[in-house]
């Protein structure tokens, strides 16, 4: 193919991604909206009493402490730095997605000051900077779909499964009284945006290249 032909293919390509993306976050910020106006305080005041099973609460325990991770990322760490370039890669990817998902997650949440729904008997309210509050937007859910995101590049065949184990986790946080759909909405958007950006520096098709021409490197050597 010629290298014009390559170059505007690429350009077509990085412009429809983008679209796609302005689309999500366009229709995320107005779902979030809409959610803060009309649905937060209905759905937290009105759940059914099947949320408060035994069943229920053992998944919000187990999404709580997945979609935390408090320990992970050093126990990530220490299991990949032993491994070659193509999993090194995936922890940088993953070290700085997740620090922007923090600085982002934490700056909202201390500017926004909305409490939880457990804080105020299922009544949203924001009260601006410095308030002490931290409901919006959810860190679980950012965290979720972050790792989501991050997993799908690199494992695109269990896709489905990655996304489904980031929902469960951003609507245990709701069932919990934890947070609002729209904290879990905008967390989610938050933890995908960082981990795309991430992605887009350090992509894991570069890796495998290397990966395939040290393989070859050796096999010939």
């Amino acid at each position: 193919m010629p290298q014009d032909a390559r170059a505007h293919r690429v350009r077509r390509s990085s412009e429809s991604r983008l679209a796609v993306w302005a689309a999500i976050v366009l229709v995320s910020l107005a779902a979030v909206a809409l959610c803060i106006a009309f649905v937060d305080t209905a759905v937290a005041q009105n759940k059914p009493a099947w949320l408060n099973s035994i069943g229920v609460e053992t998944v919000e325990t187990l999404a709580y402490w997945a979609g935390g991770w408090p320990l992970a990322p050093s126990l990530l760490a220490v299991a990949l730095i032993w491994a070659g370039l193509r999993w090194r890669r995936f922890l940088l990817t993953f070290a700085v997605a997740y620090l922007m998902r923090t600085a982002a997650v934490e700056s909202l949440k201390w500017l926004t000051g909305r409490p939880r729904p457990r804080e105020m008997d299922g009544l949203t309210a924001f009260h601006g900077p410095g308030a002490g509050f931290s409901s919006f937007p959810s860190g679980h859910a950012a965290f979720g779909f972050m790792f989501a995101v991050l997993l799908s590049a690199y494992f695109p065949r269990c896709k489905l499964l990655w996304y489904a184990g980031a929902v469960v986790i951003s609507a245990a946080r709701v069932t919990s009284d934890s947070h609002f759909i729209s904290d879990v909405v905008l967390g989610g958007l938050v933890g995908a945006l960082m981990a795309t950006l991430a992605l887009r520096w350090w992509p894991p098709n570069a890796a495998s290249k290397h990966d395939a021409t040290t393989r070859v490197a050796r096999s010939s050597g």
